[in-house]
């Protein structure tokens, strides 16, 4: 019949509601649909048609549900609608071309492209893809591209021609991640990247960067560069480039073990987010300097240099080091006496055991400044560390939060812990201890955690990892010296794989005086949320919830069900997320 001949035409569109609720809980600028994207709006068969649905019931009891299905959302503008498209990837939104015939061709007018190569059969198909797309609308504005780029036999001209198409385009978000092994030619920028006024998100992995005269660089627009295994062919590129950059917000470098950059050189009033790390294994990374007046977050992890200075950081800044430096304990060496000098205003600090040690070794010959702003601190020590610890403490005079990480205790404590830090009297409150889980019980454990339940008068919380599990009844009875002090044993967070979620029950040890405690099993919000955060949410094989694993709406699964009913070779065009 004309009717059956005109739905195989223009099949229903099983996947709208999946379009609906992706977009609605995309951005915050998506909002204001929500009247017009009503669930008894929802588009089908390309606004053409009206339908009645009834018949649906749940369980034995029968329900009349009624749906008027109209074409609501291709009544929205056109502008909108590419700004929708733009937030789903260019496979979902490629996939809308099944609504109707106004959807057949509009993917290709949206300001958003994402490539992987992996997904195409060889390279001939994803280039003659990459052309056809920008082909369609000459004057499409590409806001944001994303090339996954790995060829089995990489073409310099090509890679360059199509960067540069992009770039010419007024790129804003940028993403090329190479994943090329060649050792004939390397994968390289085009010229133009380099002076690209639009751009304001740019990452690179494992693609080259050529010297440049510093006039021909100029990005006023970057507010966020990730360069992680970047070969720069050059020593001063990488400062060309950042101060190239005149409102540069957030910087991440990942040096490579090959490249020829001398100096990380880091001069930027605008700069608030920097995070450097090292991929060499044996040391010589090249020199760091920065001067970021504005930085409120720093972190240089993995990282042996042979000359770091730093001139100026805020004094709210976060602050996660881990640094090497080797030098002569017999020598005032200015080097460690300015790094020390500049973090010692910061307001919260992570450092690790290695450079702990550093420091503690140059304490030898000058005594560590005070840290009288820092607030929190996080710290790796070593089993060397264990009698230095209260000294060390000492320097923080106004700490507020304190978290210790022992890779070793000494089997017995040789020496008293009775050094009081002038926190201690007046600031701390609370306390996280992790040692590693061994079988035995040594007094170690005890002494620490009772060094700082029985002399701290401030304190209010006190967190031991598992480890203390086979002395936390001793602990329990030790007397708090701080009323209403909270004691709190973390246990290892485990799957429970008959309920599928992933738990961690916290013991709460609380009472008064030197009493027996009352042990209470109780959960902790701050536990429970970090035992969350080991499922990977993309992971197939992860344990999900009942909504997750069913996120649909019960209106659009009847909607769903409806369609399958009247229509079920339309569920062909469903969009397989996760599949190549």
């Amino acid at each position: 019949s004309k009717k059956s001949h005109k739905r195989a035409r223009n099949p229903p569109c099983p996947f709208a509601g999946e379009l609906y609720r992706r977009c609605f809980h995309s951005q915050s600028f998506l909002l204001p649909l929500s009247l017009s994207l009503s669930p008894s709006s929802l588009c089908m068969n390309g606004g053409r048609e009206k339908r009645t649905i009834s018949g649906l019931g749940r369980g034995t009891s029968v329900k009349t549900m009624k749906l008027t299905l109209s074409d609501r959302i291709s009544d929205l503008p056109d502008d909108l609608l590419r700004q929708i498209l733009s937030k789903l990837s260019t496979k979902e939104s490629v996939s809308t071309s099944v609504l109707s015939k106004r959807w057949r061709y509009f993917w290709k007018h949206v300001p958003a492209l994402d490539l992987d190569s992996s997904k195409f059969t060889d390279q001939w198909y994803l280039e003659g893809f990459f052309d056809r797309f920008l082909e369609a609308d000459e004057y499409l504005k590409i806001k944001r591209f994303k090339w996954i780029y790995n060829a089995e036999e990489h073409c310099h001209s090509s890679f360059v021609s199509r960067i540069d198409h992009v770039v010419n385009r007024g790129v804003c978000n940028l993403s090329i991640l190479s994943k090329v092994n060649t050792e004939d030619e390397s994968v390289q920028m085009p010229l133009s990247l380099y002076s690209c006024a639009t751009l304001v998100n740019l990452t690179l992995y494992g693609v080259d960067f050529n010297a440049l005269e510093s006039e021909l660089v100029s990005l006023p627009c970057l507010k966020t560069m990730h360069l992680e295994a970047v070969m720069f062919h050059g020593a001063s590129i990488l400062e060309t480039l950042i101060s190239s950059c005149s409102v540069l917000d957030e910087l991440v470098i990942v040096t490579r073990h090959d490249d020829y950059l001398g100096v990380v050189c880091v001069h930027s009033p605008s700069l608030r987010r920097f995070k450097l790390e090292s991929m060499r294994e044996k040391g010589g990374d090249p020199d760091f300097e920065i001067d970021a007046p504005k930085l409120e977050y720093m972190s240089i992890t993995n990282y042996q240099f042979e000359r770091f200075i730093m001139h100026r950081i805020s004094s709210s800044a976060k602050v996660n080091i881990d640094v090497v430096y080797e030098f002569d304990v017999e020598d005032d060496d200015p080097m460690i006496h300015n790094i020390i000098t500049a973090i010692s205003k910061v307001r919260e600090l992570t450092i690790s055991a290695r450079t702990l040690k550093m420091f503690h070794d140059h304490s030898g010959l000058e005594p560590l400044p005070q840290f009288s702003n820092l607030s929190c601190l996080h710290a790796s020590l070593s089993e060397s560390f264990w009698e230095m610890f209260p000294t060390f403490l000492g320097c923080f005079p106004n700490l507020h939060s304190l978290s210790l990480e022992f890779d070793c205790l000494p089997e017995t404590g040789e020496k008293e812990l009775s050094f009081v830090p002038q926190c201690f009297q007046s600031s701390l409150k609370i306390v996280q201890l992790k040692i590693p889980i061994t079988g035995t019980e040594t007094s170690s454990k005890m002494q620490l955690a009772k060094y700082f339940i029985s002399k701290c008068v401030v304190l209010k919380k006190l967190t031991l990892n598992e480890s203390f599990g086979n002395v936390i009844n001793n602990i329990s009875n030790i007397p708090k010296l701080a009323k209403g002090c909270e004691v709190v044993m973390l246990k290892p967070a485990y799957e429970d794989v008959s309920h599928g979620s992933i738990m961690a029950a916290p013991r709460n040890l609380t009472g008064d005086g030197g009493g027996r405690q009352l042990v209470k099993e109780e959960e902790s919000a701050a536990a429970s949320s970090a035992a969350k955060g080991l499922l990977n949410d993309d992971s197939p094989t992860g344990k999900r919830t009942k909504s997750e694993r069913f996120p649909l709406p019960r209106w659009e699964f009847a909607v769903f069900f409806t369609v399958f009913l009247v229509s079920p070779r339309a569920f062909v065009y469903l969009p397989h997320h996760g599949c190549r």
